[in-house]
């Protein structure tokens, strides 16, 4: 009785997989152009590639402005200037206990900040913005970065 089952299952999978093979398309091995579905005779040509345009040239040294703040207790906020399509460096040093992370609010960029080693920063500004440069732990305010035209 099981045998039989099985046997009648077998045949109907070979039954499916030849219905499913005799209505795939069939690769005839030419080179022609296919004719897409549904419109006999339209020959499909292929597409050409788009031109790029030329990439940006290198920044310059006029295009880089460099900047180092202090994260040490007291020190007062400072602001940084930039225009769009120049390049930012950022350098924050800590204070001497300073075990903390540097983040630029709105840019999505934090980086660790301890006695021997300051935060750096390089960043290609390409959109005009105010983005605020903070502690994360000690939640204070170092100063921001604002980018206009």
């Amino acid at each position: 009785m099981m045998g039989r089952r099985l046997l009648l299952l077998v045949a109907v999978l070979m039954g499916l997989t030849a219905l499913a093979a005799s209505i795939a398309p069939r690769d005839t091995g030419t080179d022609e152009p296919s004719t897409p579905p549904g419109r006999p005779g339209t020959v499909v040509e292929p597409s050409t590639t788009p031109e790029l345009e030329p990439a940006a040239p290198a920044p310059t040294e006029g295009d880089v402005v460099e900047e180092t703040l202090s994260a040490a207790e007291g020190a007062s906020p400072v602001r940084v200037r930039a225009r769009p399509g120049q390049t930012v460096k950022l350098e924050i040093r800590g204070g001497e206990t300073l075990f903390d992370e540097v983040a630029l609010a709105g840019l999505d960029r934090v980086e660790a900040i301890a006695p021997e080693a300051p935060a750096h920063f390089e960043i290609y500004m390409d959109q005009p913005g105010r983005f605020e440069i903070r502690l994360v732990e000690a939640d204070r305010r170092l100063g921001e970065l604002l980018v206009r035209e």
